[in-house]
């Protein structure tokens, strides 16, 4: 009881110090920890699973595109609802030619209306001409537009 009177003070502050710290910890717990078993894209992927893209859809247009002498690699990701495809043509490559390529793609994924309504497309036309002024360009097309919109660089 003596060392409760004596170090009544330093008592309180500890008291307050391990209250403030189970109040830290558990907002730490809820808020952060928590939320980590979600998904990170919440429920902005409802639906995915009735609209897959199967990698040999992709694949056989990767071949088909291959085989022009001006396209020297093509890959792509798919990351959620974005489809991120990267292009890099030859050096001898204008900008206008590599721009039409986007509706060679609008035309390969318009057989499955289904992959253009529900995916994002990001274009991504890169040159090995490194002076060239015009690439790197980026083309996006909304799954509910109907082109794509490039980056302002771009003089066609």
């Amino acid at each position: 009881m003596n060392f409760i009177k004596k170090y009544k003070l330093q008592m309180i502050l500890l008291a307050l110090f391990l209250i403030l710290l189970s109040i830290v910890l558990f907002v730490f717990f809820v808020f952060i920890y928590h939320t980590n078993n979600q998904s990170r894209y919440g429920s902005r992927l409802d639906g995915i699973e009735n609209v897959r893209i199967d990698t040999t859809y992709l694949d056989d247009f990767k071949e088909e595109v291959l085989e022009k002498e001006e396209i020297l690699s093509f890959n792509t990701n798919i990351y959620g609802r974005i489809i991120n495809i990267t292009v890099s043509f030859s050096d001898e490559t204008i900008i206008s030619d590599a721009v039409l390529f986007a509706d060679e793609l609008l035309e390969f994924f318009a057989e499955d209306e289904e992959v253009l309504n529900f995916y994002d497309i990001q274009l991504f036309l890169k040159s090995e001409d490194a002076e060239n002024e015009n690439f790197p360009a980026i083309g996006y097309k909304h799954h509910t537009g109907s082109e794509f919109i490039w980056t302002n660089n771009i003089e066609l």
